[in-house]
C-alpha cells in the first residue's frame, strides 16, 4: 500500500493524462503546487545606478497577495518559462522574453544596454530550489515602479535570498568600476 504522501498508480495516471492540458501560462496556485518538485530557473535582474554619493539598487515590492513573499522588497526578476525557449530544437535560446517581462511588467522602463550576465546563485527558497541567473542592468529611461536603495543599506523586508543575488551583482559592478 502506498504511503499517504505518495501518489497511487491511478492518481499518477490522472496526472499524466492531465499534464498535456497545462499551458505555458498556468495559474499561480498550480505553479506553486508544482514548483517545490523541480529546480526552477530564475532570471534575476539587479538594476544599479551610480548616484554622486552612493551606488543605488532598484527594488520593487511584491503584491500583498503573493503566495510566498507578500509585500516584501525584491530585485525584479522573472521565472524562466517553457515558452521562452525557441521553437526549433537546435536553435540556442536566450533570456530576452524573461528580461522583457521585467522591463514591461515590473519596472516600466528600458534597459540602457543588454543586461550583463554576472553569475548564477543556486539556492533553496520558500518557493523551492532555484538556480538564479543574475544579470546586472542599468536603465535608459525613468522607472515607473520601484524605489532606489543604497546598495550597502538594503531594507530588512527584502526577500532573504535576494541579499545574495544583489551582493553578487554589486561586487561585479564595483570590480568593473574600480578607480
Amino acid at each position: 500500500m502506498p504511503d499517504k504522501n505518495e501518489l497511487t498508480p491511478d492518481e499518477e495516471q490522472q496526472l499524466i493524462t492531465l499534464a498535456p492540458k497545462i499551458g505555458s501560462h498556468m495559474s499561480s496556485v498550480l505553479y506553486n503546487a508544482f514548483a517545490p518538485k523541480f529546480a526552477l530557473t530564475a532570471i534575476e535582474t539587479v538594476i544599479v545606478k551610480q548616484f554622486p554619493d552612493r551606488l543605488g539598487v532598484l527594488l520593487t515590492r511584491r503584491p500583498t497577495t503573493d503566495a510566498h513573499y507578500p509585500n516584501m522588497w525584491h530585485s525584479p526578476g522573472s521565472m524562466l518559462r517553457a515558452s521562452d525557449a525557441p521553437e526549433e530544437i537546435d536553435l540556442p535560446g536566450n533570456f530576452n522574453d524573461a528580461l522583457h517581462r521585467v522591463q514591461l511588467d515590473e519596472i516600466g522602463a528600458c534597459f540602457r544596454h543588454p543586461p550583463t550576465f554576472v553569475d548564477h546563485v543556486f539556492q533553496r527558497t520558500l518557493r523551492g530550489v532555484e538556480n538564479a541567473l543574475v544579470f546586472l542592468c542599468e536603465l535608459a529611461t525613468r522607472e515607473k515602479a520601484g524605489t532606489w536603495f543604497d546598495a550597502d543599506d538594503l531594507p530588512q523586508e527584502l526577500i532573504k535570498h535576494h541579499y545574495r543575488v544583489i551582493h553578487v551583482a554589486v561586487q561585479y559592478y564595483r570590480n568593473l568600476h574600480k578607480k
